[in-house]
């Protein structure tokens, strides 16, 4: 299982660099419904903050954005697969 979830995760940063910013935040949804407290959720928001986010926004939360989505998608989904089981 863990060589799987490198794989994912090779995948997963592969997307992050290549793909529009959308592709990587379902990917990573995906992630975190088939693995087992997917924490890479958060990185990946981090990463797609590094690269997609403006430093020239009048909010300044949003160059926050992917890390807090990634982080709120992780705390639903980990309650979802909780209430699953």
């Amino acid at each position: 299982m863990i060589v799987k979830r490198i794989i994912f995760d090779l995948f997963l940063l592969g997307t992050i660099f290549y793909a529009p910013w959308w592709l990587p935040a379902i990917i990573a949804i995906f992630g975190a419904f088939y693995f087992h407290s997917y924490y890479e959720i958060m990185g990946a928001g981090i990463l797609l903050d590094i690269l997609y986010a403006t430093g020239e926004s009048s909010l300044p939360f949003f160059n926050v954005l992917g890390f807090l989505f990634g982080t709120v998608s992780f705390l639903i989904i980990e309650r979802i697969k909780c209430e699953l089981r």
